[in-house]
């Protein structure tokens, strides 16, 4: 059983199979602009906790702020 199947707050009627391919494809957009476009890893980071944050809930946490990446990387 994958991660996201295993939550029991996933918004009523969300399917865990698409939530995962949307995560996917998001990482996959980021991977391709932190290799091609040389964007910021803050940046990207805060896209990554964004996307986690619309499909889980905005309760869900998965980084301590003395966690975040340091600016500019």
């Amino acid at each position: 059983m994958g991660r996201l199947e295993q939550l029991d707050d996933l918004p009523a009627g969300a399917d865990p199979a698409t939530l995962t391919r949307l995560l996917h494809t998001i990482t996959d957009g980021i991977t391709v602009q932190a290799a091609a476009s040389g964007v910021p890893r803050a940046e990207l980071q805060n896209v990554a906790e964004t996307a986690l944050r619309l499909v889980l809930g905005d309760g869900t946490s998965y980084r301590g702020a003395d966690q975040r990446a340091p600016e500019g990387t």
